[in-house]
């Protein structure tokens, strides 16, 4: 039997958690010296509230190798002949595979396989899905890993921030780019891939940048078979309605999820965020 856990990065929808029996370990929300497990004692919409109206920038960090540890002990205490497949964030951008990885050298002995996804979000939550799907149907942890990594090499994600001032806070941008960037209302559509964030186009603004998001997507999914596809948002749920509507019209996806945008990733691009993950296959 495998067992799937993820981090709470994987922006799955709850229901999709508890279908599923997806074990979700969750990163930390520092506001000061109050300390949140994402989705666990913050929810996305009461996070992005908090964001808003926080003096200073919240700092986040990742699971612990103990808490690791203590998720795997016990899906083994249920089953000690599982196969514990552990899917998470870019390794590039996140200390959670470390943690975790650390924590499989602890259990020695223990059939846990780690997987870094080399993405993250929206993207990441496509591929939990699909492995606990396969799991569900009685595949193999080779297959599975398999698929993961034909679905991590054709992975695309793109999301859009509302507003250039948390990438700033956060040291992301300069003050001079921030400076400019706000005068002139420029938004950037980031593409994730790989393990690297980098700026895919600018727009002059939000409204167009999505516009851009769904463009992207279509060009390369339109008339392709299979397709999964995500969409999510950081409080713009009209934005992502949108973007959730326009793309599924056009795409017909098989597979589709809508998530809201987990508060790590919230903090560093501020509410309003919205963004597109989909993958087709070879």
């Amino acid at each position: 039997m495998i067992k799937i856990v993820t981090d709470t990065l994987s922006d799955l929808p709850q229901e999709i958690v508890d279908t599923y029996a997806i074990t979700l370990v969750p990163l930390y929300v520092h506001f000061g010296q109050e300390v949140y497990r994402d989705r666990f004692d913050l929810g996305s919409d009461e996070f992005f509230r908090h964001l808003a109206s926080s003096p200073t920038l919240p700092t986040t960090s990742s699971p612990s190798v103990g808490d690791f540890q203590q998720v795997y002990q016990n899906l083994l205490a249920d089953d000690p002949a599982a196969n514990i497949l552990s899917i998470h964030f870019a390794g590039t951008l996140s200390g959670t595979l470390s943690s975790a990885r650390q924590a499989v050298d602890l259990l020695r002995g223990a059939k846990i396989h780690l997987f870094d996804t080399l993405s993250g979000s929206l993207a990441q939550g496509l591929m939990v899905l699909e492995a606990a799907r396969m799991a569900i149907k009685g595949a193999t942890v080779d297959a599975v890993l398999s698929r993961l990594t034909n679905m991590r090499e054709r992975m695309q994600l793109l999301l859009t921030p509302s507003t250039l001032d948390y990438l700033a806070k956060g040291g992301r941008i300069g003050r001079a780019a921030h400076l400019v960037g706000s005068l002139l209302d420029i938004k950037p559509v980031l593409r994730l891939k790989d393990g690297i964030i980098e700026p895919c186009e600018r727009h002059r603004t939000h409204k167009r940048a999505v516009a851009a998001i769904r463009d992207l997507v279509i060009k390369d999914a339109l008339d392709k078979s299979d397709l999964h596809l995500a969409v999510g948002h950081g409080c713009d749920e009209e934005a992502c309605q949108w973007l959730a509507d326009e793309l599924c019209a056009a795409l017909k996806p098989r597979v589709f999820l809508r998530g809201s945008i987990a508060a790590t990733i919230g903090t560093h691009l501020g509410p309003g965020t919205v963004g597109a993950g989909w993958w087709v296959p070879a």
